[in-house]
């Protein structure tokens, strides 16, 4: 439980953002606290990033979604290199399909694994 000051502090925080922004700001943050994995990315910071990428994925281009209730979401966000952890300069959102394949690699070796699939398909036609 929390106390009535930390409480208000709190609520003043994430004063301004939807519901469905604080849940997964919040469930980010904690699945980050139970891998260990260091987390100093403010819900400011999270939700000013995707608009800067007009809501679209930073890999692919492709729309991601985040606020049509009428659709799934699709937006994930993904640290570029996962053995750092979620900081400013370190996070972008993505599709959640990409960041799916992606996983546990780091955005260079992803991408480098993604050209090497393409030049295979051209050579093998």
């Amino acid at each position: 439980t929390q106390c009535s000051d930390c409480y208000a502090d709190q609520k003043l925080k994430y004063k301004g953002y939807t519901t469905e922004e604080r849940k997964y700001y919040s469930k980010v943050k904690s699945r980050a606290k139970s891998k260990r994995i260091p987390f100093r990315l403010t819900i400011n910071e999270m939700f000013t990033l995707i608009k800067k990428q007009e809501y679209k994925c930073n890999l692919s281009g492709l729309d991601v979604n985040f606020y049509n209730k009428d659709a799934a979401i699709t937006a994930s966000l993904d640290r570029k290199d996962s053995q750092k952890g979620y900081v400013e300069s370190n996070v972008q959102w993505v599709h959640k399909d990409i960041n799916k394949i992606k996983n546990d690699f780091s955005e260079e070796y992803f991408l480098s694994l993604i050209c090497q699939i393409s030049q295979h398909k051209k050579l093998t036609k």
